[in-house]
């Protein structure tokens, strides 16, 4: 996924949310029609960043779908570090189809200071940007 179709994905009607996040670092989610993060944070583990959080739904009678997490990390000048795509599957238990599931993905390295981690759902599977998406 290139730079300018990330951020079309980012902004087309999509709500924005901010989270603390460890060693002076944010978090900027977007929240898609039926599909919004919580709880999400950064923290350091074993050498690397882990984001986690909890993907819910945004109307009650709406569903998660599987689909993919697509992330960036960008620095204080606005340059992005790094880019990827973390799968996302919610899980079978009616109990968390209701309040949500729980997703994971670590990031090498410790965050330099004022980054900005970037988050988007989409469901589906990705497709790569030479594959005609």
């Amino acid at each position: 996924m290139n730079n300018k179709s990330f951020l079309a994905a980012l902004l087309m009607g999509c709500l924005a949310a901010s989270y603390a996040a460890a060693e002076n670092t944010t978090i900027q989610t977007h929240t898609s029609n039926n599909a919004q993060f919580e709880q999400v944070n950064s923290e350091q583990h074993k050498g690397n960043t882990r984001v986690s959080g909890k993907l819910t739904r945004t109307r009650y009678n709406s569903s998660v779908a599987p689909g993919h997490i697509d992330y960036q990390l960008v620095n204080a000048q606005g340059k992005i570090l790094t880019q990827g795509i973390a799968d996302y599957t919610p899980a079978l238990s009616l109990r968390h189809w209701k309040h949500g599931s729980d997703f994971e993905f670590t990031l090498p390295g410790q965050l330099p200071a004022q980054s900005v981690i970037k988050l988007a759902y989409h469901q589906g599977n990705h497709q790569s940007p030479h594959l005609g998406s």
